[in-house]
Parts: C-alpha cells; structure tokens; sequence
C-alpha cells in the first residue's frame, strides 16, 4: 500500500509541475525520487527527493528573494506595476493532502487486521476449550 501511494504521489507531484507551468527542461520532474524505509513491522518511513530548486520555487523565492520579504516586495512590486516572484505551490498543496489520505488508509488498514488478530485469538481461545 505504501509503495502503491509513493508511486501515485511521485506522479501526481509531476503533474501540478505541468499545471503549475514550473520548468522548461524537466529536469526538476525528473528528480523527484522516494524512499521507502522499513523496519521490522514493515514500512516505517517515506522520503521524497527531488531538486533542491523546487523548494524555493514552492516558497515564491530565490535569486535574491528572501522569505521574510516576499510578501512586503511582492505588494511593492505590483503597485509599481512590475510582478514580483511569486510561490507556486506544487509540492506543499500536493504532499500535505496526500500524507493525510496514507495516514487514514493505514489507520484503516491497521484496524482491519487489530480486528483480525483478536478474532483470531479468540477463535483460538473457543477451541481449545472445545
């Protein structure tokens, strides 16, 4: 399940790239890797990679754009007619949402077999004293 939503993210953050008109050459797109870490209860951890760059184009900065002005420069910059860099949220809007849709698919997932486990104890539990 997890891998299955990694894939599916992987490919749904390519696309709000597209949408979001972000890149010329791909190359950020094809960044964008994961990994998943496992430990002995399976799949423990999730970690997305991709271009340094793509951060600062999700927080609208860069080139000499800092965070703490975007805001202040960028209501500037329009009131003198002249457009300042602005966040295009690609990754922020995507990832956040979709954590939250893996986080209540294992919940379910997880109780399905809590569920399982304590059927089958008790089932265990009833022929034995049979």
């Amino acid at each position: 399940m997890v891998a299955d939503w990694s894939a599916y993210l992987k490919k749904d953050l390519a696309k709000m790239l597209v949408k979001k008109k972000i890149g010329k050459t791909g190359s950020l797109a094809s960044s964008i890797k994961y990994n998943i870490t496992y430990d002995a209860d399976g799949p423990s951890k999730v970690t997305f990679y991709f271009n340094h760059y793509g951060k600062f184009v999700d927080m609208g900065i860069g080139r000499g754009q800092k965070i703490g002005d975007v805001k202040g420069n960028t209501e500037i910059l329009r009131a003198a007619g002249l457009k300042g860099r602005v966040a295009k949220k690609w990754y922020t809007k995507t990832i956040f949402p979709e954590a939250n849709t893996l986080a209540v698919l294992l919940k379910e997932n997880y109780g399905i077999k809590a569920i399982e486990i304590i059927n089958d104890i008790i089932d265990g539990a009833v022929n034995m004293n049979m």
